[in-house]
């Protein structure tokens, strides 16, 4: 029998993450044009690739696409978009100008993406369970 899903110390470390990306959210309530908020989504991109690099960690390429098909795509598209928005706004040295919308509207593609994820991976550690 496999690990416990209660005791995997991956889900335990990217939910962590997760949850601080989710937190960020709910406080991102400073005016549309503030610095602030462009920290704030900094951070959440930060945390919402941290968050699935703690699942993924470990593994091949080939092998994520295998253990998480359309899941794993789809996360890794979302995330490319933000990379690209990211360089292409200096947003790791919060220099960001541009589209500030566009930006926090990818974001929560990317959360969204960010989810799906983590939750193929809960099936994958339930299927191991399972005798």
């Amino acid at each position: 029998m496999g690990k416990k899903l209660t005791e995997d110390v991956k889900l335990y470390k990217s939910l962590k993450y997760f949850y601080h990306a989710l937190f960020l959210g709910a406080i991102i309530d400073v005016p549309e044009r503030s610095e602030h908020r462009m920290h704030i989504l900094s951070d959440i991109i930060l945390n919402l690739h941290k968050s699935v690099l703690a699942l993924l960690k470990g593994l091949k390429d080939e092998e994520r696409r295998s253990a998480y098909g359309a899941d794993y795509e789809l996360w890794e598209r979302r995330m490319r978009e933000l990379t690209c928005l990211r360089d292409g706004w200096s947003l790791p040295h919060y220099e960001m100008s541009g589209e500030l919308e566009k930006l926090q509207n990818k974001v929560f593609e990317a959360l969204d993406a960010t989810r799906r994820l983590m939750m193929r991976y809960v099936e994958l550690v339930k299927d191991a369970e399972k005798p």
